[in-house]
């Protein structure tokens, strides 16, 4: 089976990362700080800025 019928493919994750430019990456991580932007509750991650238009 190929990577996109669902199957586990090994290279997968490797490949995934890889296709990201850096820059988009660093952007990402400026965007998504803990305590900031979002925070981890039970119920899963929530925002925290509210009242902005995406």
């Amino acid at each position: 089976m190929d990577c996109l019928s669902g199957a586990s493919c090994p290279a997968c994750p490797t490949a995934a990362r890889s296709s990201i430019p850096s820059s988009r990456k660093s952007w990402l991580g400026h965007l998504t700080r803990v305590g900031i932007t979002f925070r981890y509750t039970p119920a899963g991650p929530e925002g925290l800025i509210k009242g902005k238009k995406v």
